[in-house]
């Protein structure tokens, strides 16, 4: 037998015939289906002209399947269940999909205050994923606007206005201004460290790193970084960090008190004297992100705040 050409079998009519052959007549089928008795009968006699075969066949209880409508219900059954249960094994899931949390960042954010968060955030949402893209402060807004990253965190916000206005951006948490000693360094036996007390020694750092710094026209006014005895210039913070260790000079990072447990490191809060720095929220307007990705950013935002408050 050849199946019939250019003749298209629906939903409807392959339901209502399963449900015909599961119950044994029309009538059962109509009042599973909520639909009439005649509709079903429609539908299942409209199924029989498109294949061009007898599906069912009269009895005295009902009705019966014909060996040909054996052969479909055995098809077809399986795949109206599947249907059938679709909707629930389709949210159950997403609640059991992994949730890939992208986020764009420089070295020092990303290893200091993001990191951190993430044990306790994946205890509470064990399908959590994280991508950091560890990235230069100037590609963070790139990586959110073409979506490589869903969150990108900055201290750059006239960048991400002026050059990306079709961004969201906003206010996430603070950090302070921290120096950075090494613990036999003289500076560590002064009760209070005022900022004309750096001049004298090397700073490790780079312009750049300056520029990002609250307060850096007062560092520049000093000239503390044209101080040529500096043998080293390094950009990433655990570099940075290491080479004060070893004593090589001083260094004015961004951070939190506590943050740093470098055996030979001491450090001195200097927000009273250059204030605080603003990292900034990025991530793309009018886009709806998973629940948990904005979960996580607010998970960041009140760690961050209650350790500013603390």
């Amino acid at each position: 037998m050849s199946p019939p050409q250019n003749k298209e079998v629906t939903l409807s009519q392959i339901r209502s015939f399963v449900e015909t052959a599961r119950h044994g007549s029309f009538t059962a089928a109509a009042e599973a289906l909520d639909l009439s008795q005649p509709t079903i009968w429609k539908q299942v006699h409209e199924l029989e002209r498109l294949l061009d075969v007898t599906l069912i066949r009269p009895n005295r209880r009902g009705c019966e399947l014909t060996a040909e409508g054996v052969i479909l219900e055995k098809l077809a059954a399986p795949s109206i269940i599947n249907l059938i249960n679709l909707p629930d094994r389709f949210y159950a899931a997403i609640e059991n999909a992994n949730v890939l949390i992208s986020i764009a960042g420089t070295p020092r954010p990303l290893s200091e205050e993001i990191v951190p968060c993430i044990p306790e955030f994946v205890r509470r949402f064990p399908r959590s994923r994280f991508r950091l893209i560890e990235t230069q402060a100037e590609e963070i807004s790139r990586l959110v606007d073409d979506g490589s990253a869903e969150l990108g965190f900055t201290l750059d916000s006239q960048r991400v206005r002026t050059q990306f206005p079709l961004l969201a951006i906003e206010p996430w948490y603070q950090l302070d201004v921290m120096l950075v000693m090494h613990r036999k360094h003289p500076l560590t036996r002064k009760r209070k460290v005022a900022l004309r007390d750096l001049r004298p020694y090397p700073l490790i750092g780079t312009p750049a790193m300056i520029n990002e710094l609250p307060g850096s026209e007062q560092i520049l006014a000093l000239g503390m970084n044209q101080n040529q005895s500096c043998c080293v210039e390094a950009r990433h913070s655990s570099i940075v960090r290491s080479c004060v260790g070893q004593n090589l000079g001083i260094a004015l990072l961004l951070g939190r008190d506590g943050q740093s447990r470098h055996p030979d490191l001491v450090e001195r809060n200097l927000t009273p004297c250059l204030g605080q720095a603003t990292m900034y929220l990025v991530h793309r307007s009018g886009v709806i992100y998973h629940p948990t990705v904005m979960e996580f950013a607010n998970t960041l935002h009140s760690s961050n705040l209650s350790i500013s408050k603390g």
